[in-house]
């Protein structure tokens, strides 16, 4: 009997490291996940890893947890790479095309990408994690995919994403494999969670984490800017913390269970007691809201002046906002933004014709940038698949964890 090839995808976090195990449905063309954790670890803090022995520890143990009563064999690991260590930049990059054949194929692109560094120009402590192509313009006119069109001269505007290379080091010690697939998280979210309408409409993708927040604007179907801010979803677990005295465990206990950015969204002010050393106290869910409800408005308008800054005008994008995260699954976030910046908000949801997995990992959003990308690698499977039977793909593999092709 033939063993399912498995896969595993981790996200480093704030402080903590989430991880999906799946498998590829090949028959159904989606991705199956079989199982999802989360531990909490001191080696990592905003995505990087910052004690190896103590982060290598926690993802071994998530990996036993994840591939605990699993029925398969572990054949590839994906990481998801985000943080405050990560730098986004925007290039524009041209070749010629040859005058033997004027039709743009594989080559063209790796030549592309290639310019594309040399214009980067990386130091000895950096590396390039991922080409995120924005635009692709052939004699002057923009087209989506240019392979096989032909014409004379091509060019790429494109999202480089670039890491510290100790960074990039750590992390693959602290999962002992030297090749990884790294893939940047936030362009994974977009790729699986924001439809095409929506991008044609115009829109900003939130990803609401714990230490930092994950912004990706799509402008006429297109990445217009991809940034992080140094805030989350545990700064309102550190407020709950100084206001009510308890443990930070404990004040994240409470928000999930009792918070609430809105008051009007409170159907009955209902009391609960928490623990402060030996003694119970007691608070009403709307004296959580006075808490909770400053930070979140800190937050909001952080955002809003950040996308002012960049000329981003959220009156024009008819797409609104999309929210994904932890944080964006505290009740009432969704109707803050939409009162505070008057425009639609929706919490991000996957399609079912592309991921299928239990309710509980997919409603709380903890799990989404790893099950994105999970999506991302699936993706390339199918470019370096559909390119096998055209000859083409020794050339495709080269470059296939840079190159993701925006649809």
């Amino acid at each position: 009997m033939v063993k399912d090839e498995l896969v595993i995808s981790l996200d480093i976090g704030s402080s903590s490291i989430h991880g999906v195990i799946a498998k590829y449905d090949e028959d159904n063309n989606k991705i199956e996940v079989l199982g999802a954790d989360t531990l909490f670890s001191d080696g990592v803090k905003d995505g990087a890893v910052i004690a190896i022995q103590e982060a290598s520890k926690t993802i071994g143990q998530l990996l036993s947890r994840l591939e605990k009563d699993q029925e398969g064999e572990i054949t590839k690991k994906v990481i998801a790479i985000r943080g405050s260590l990560i730098e986004v930049s925007s290039e524009n990059a041209g070749v010629r095309i040859s005058e033997n054949d004027a039709e743009v194929r594989e080559d063209t692109l790796q030549e592309l990408v290639e310019k594309i560094e040399d214009v980067k120009r990386i130091g000895d402590k950096q590396e390039i994690i991922q080409i995120i192509p924005k635009e692709y313009i052939l004699d002057e006119q923009c087209v989506q995919n240019p392979i096989g069109m032909e014409g004379e001269y091509l060019e790429m505007d494109a999202l480089v994403v670039v890491a510290t290379k100790t960074n990039m080091t750590n992390i693959r010690k602290a999962i002992s494999d030297e090749t990884p697939l790294l893939y940047y998280g936030y362009n994974s979210i977009g790729e699986i969670l924001v439809s095409k309408e929506d991008k044609e409409l115009g829109c900003v993708l939130i990803d609401l984490g714990g230490m930092t927040t994950g912004i990706v604007v799509y402008v006429d179907g297109k990445i217009k800017y991809v940034f992080e801010l140094p805030m989350g979803a545990d700064l309102i677990t550190r407020d709950i913390v100084k206001k009510l005295r308890v443990s930070q465990k404990e004040a994240k206990n409470i928000k999930e269970q009792y918070g609430s950015v809105l008051e009007e969204l409170i159907e009955q002010d209902s009391e609960f007691e928490y623990t402060v050393g030996t003694r119970q106290q007691k608070c009403t869910r709307r004296q959580l809201v006075d808490i909770i409800k400053p930070q979140v408005d800190l937050q909001i308008d952080y955002i809003f002046n950040s996308l002012k800054k960049k000329n981003i005008d959220i009156d024009l994008l008819a797409g609104g906002i999309i929210l994904t995260g932890s944080g964006a699954m505290l009740q009432g976030m969704a109707e803050a933004f939409e009162k505070a910046l008057n425009c639609v908000t929706k919490i991000a949801n996957f399609n079912e014709e592309n991921v299928t997995a239990d309710n509980k990992i997919i409603s709380s959003q903890a799990y989404t940038t790893a099950i994105a990308t999970l999506y991302s690698e699936y993706k390339n499977q199918i470019l370096m698949h559909n390119n096998d039977d055209s000859g083409s793909s020794s050339l495709l593999s080269g470059f296939k964890k840079l190159l993701n092709i925006v649809k």
